[in-house]
């Protein structure tokens, strides 16, 4: 039976948020101390601004979004500073709790152009589209089917000439991309994109349940074994083929995209940024 991600998400976010966000033993909750909550989210302000100088060197030199999604927004540590960069912005994550959370980190800045919205795989609870939509180490965790349903919805989102920037895994840097993983077929039940990470989840799964059952210890995430007990779910870390989301992108009218590559705790990814056109492109070069 497959993991019901949402559901573990939530655990999470009611056992330890801030790590659940960035997986380091000083942003546990019975460790967060002011520093660290400073630096929790320094790293966000960070991160975004990044974002936005990467946006402006490489897609779109005056970019200037009036309106921002952050997909996948835990606490608040990216819809902060994009509060203060677009004139309204959205965050939305499928966790009460997170949301809550978010809430009150809103509150203590005194921010108040946030909206924070319950998600679901539709995204129903979002009424408009925006001019910049953000995503940073959310993918990662959610089933790849599932995943390449929910950033074809964020494109549909997407303004047109409006701006993305979404962060999405796809493979671990020790397993070689073997040649015939290359392919996609949106028709099967399983995909092999993520096969061997679902089967990795499952037998964790199996070995946390055992570990309840005998009060031992067991491991939350691959890169983290040390910090995790028998009560915290597994964390996926899934690999994505970029083919499927190349074709939504081509489909959506995007001209070009700049990737900027990651390495997340080994796992290799890429954050795509890319503006949207007006319909399907075609590569001029190749026209008669």
């Amino acid at each position: 039976m497959p993991a019901d991600t949402d559901h573990d998400w939530e655990i999470l976010a009611n056992q330890d948020p801030y790590w659940a966000v960035l997986t380091q033993d000083r942003f546990r909750t019975k460790a967060m101390d002011d520093t660290a909550r400073r630096d929790f989210f320094l790293s966000g302000e960070k991160y975004v601004d990044w974002v936005f100088t990467m946006i402006r060197d490489h897609i779109d030199s005056q970019f200037n979004p009036a309106t921002g999604l952050d997909f996948g927004c835990g606490v608040g540590r990216l819809i902060l500073p994009m509060s203060r960069r677009c004139r309204t912005a959205v965050g939305i994550d499928v966790s009460d709790a997170m949301l809550q959370e978010a809430q009150r980190n809103c509150r203590a800045e005194k921010v108040e152009n946030v909206s924070l919205v319950k998600g679901d795989d539709k995204c129903a609870g979002l009424e408009h589209g925006f001019d910049f939509i953000n995503s940073f180490i959310v993918f990662q965790h959610i089933p790849c089917d599932r995943g390449i349903g929910l950033f074809r919805r964020l494109v549909e989102l997407l303004n047109d000439s409006g701006v993305a920037a979404i962060h999405i895994t796809y493979s671990r840097s020790q397993s070689p991309v073997m040649a015939d993983a290359a392919s996609y077929d949106p028709q099967k039940k399983e995909s092999p994109r993520g096969a061997r990470s679902h089967l990795a989840a499952l037998g964790r799964a199996v070995r946390n349940r055992l570990a309840r059952m005998f009060q031992g210890r067991t491991v939350a995430s691959d890169s983290h074994p040390e910090t995790a007990n028998a009560s915290t779910p597994v964390m996926q870390m899934n690999s994505y083929s970029l083919n499927p989301l190349f074709q939504i992108l081509q489909h959506a009218g995007v001209r070009e995209i700049h990737a900027a590559l990651s390495d997340h705790d080994g796992s290799f990814g890429t954050v795509l940024f890319f503006k949207k056109g007006p319909g399907l492109y075609a590569f001029p070069a190749l026209k008669t």
